[in-house]
């Protein structure tokens, strides 16, 4: 079956209009775009510059509260009062009425006293009695003869006898106050004397239960041998 065609809704037969139509249409847009892109708000009013330019902006200033600093507190001191009138005060620098000497009494040492020095009492008996090396008086006369040298100028002399010597064993016991209470010649007696003053330490006398010095009475003899 054939398909008629109606010629008066045939799209061919209005083919320039539509062409105009769509040129219309373009130009149209494109004047439209040039328009919105000149008309920009703000592209024009802003000069913008590079290098050593200068940059138009609103410069904002900004402030920062300051830290509220106290001063110190003052120290309370003594309030002195300040007098104006000084009338009244004079008083007080005036010299006074008494004469000022420069005597000055004399000045003398204090007395010296001579302190009072006790002397320990000496026993000549004891209730132990003082030992030389374990052994009595004896052991010391035998230590004494011993240790004697014969002085050679009373050996050239001819010089010869007992000599008594006097002495004291200390509570500490050792031998002191030694003197003579018999003497023959210097040389003798001056060597009898030596050998008992360096006399080796005893053991103390013993009185009461306490250490005592304890007297003693001893001969020295000299004797020439030929």
């Amino acid at each position: 079956m054939e398909i008629k065609k109606n010629k008066s809704v045939n799209l061919e037969n209005r083919k320039g209009t539509f062409l105009q139509l769509g040129f219309i249409i373009t130009l149209s847009l494109i004047l439209i775009a040039f328009e919105w892109i000149t008309t920009e708000k703000g592209i024009q009013d802003y000069e913008i510059t590079f290098g050593d330019g200068n940059v138009e902006t609103d410069i904002i200033r900004t402030y920062r509260k300051k830290e509220e600093v106290r001063p110190p507190i003052p120290k309370i001191t003594e309030e002195f009062v300040i007098r104006q009138d000084t009338a009244d005060l004079t008083h007080l620098f005036e010299p006074p009425d008494q004469e000022i000497t420069m005597e000055t009494e004399k000045w003398e040492p204090p007395e010296y006293i001579e302190p009072e020095v006790t002397e320990p009492t000496i026993f000549v008996v004891a209730e132990v009695m003082p030992r030389f090396r374990g052994g009595d008086l004896k052991s010391f006369w035998k230590y004494v003869q011993s240790e004697i040298t014969y002085p050679e100028e009373a050996r050239r002399l001819g010089i010869d006898g007992t000599v008594i010597v006097q002495f004291v064993v200390n509570e500490k016991g050792y031998v002191s106050r030694v003197t003579l209470t018999r003497s023959i010649d210097p040389y003798l007696d001056q060597e009898a004397v030596r050998v008992i003053s360096s006399s080796p330490q005893w053991e103390p006398g013993i009185q009461a239960g306490n250490p005592v010095s304890v007297l003693f009475s001893i001969p020295v003899k000299f004797e020439l041998k030929y």
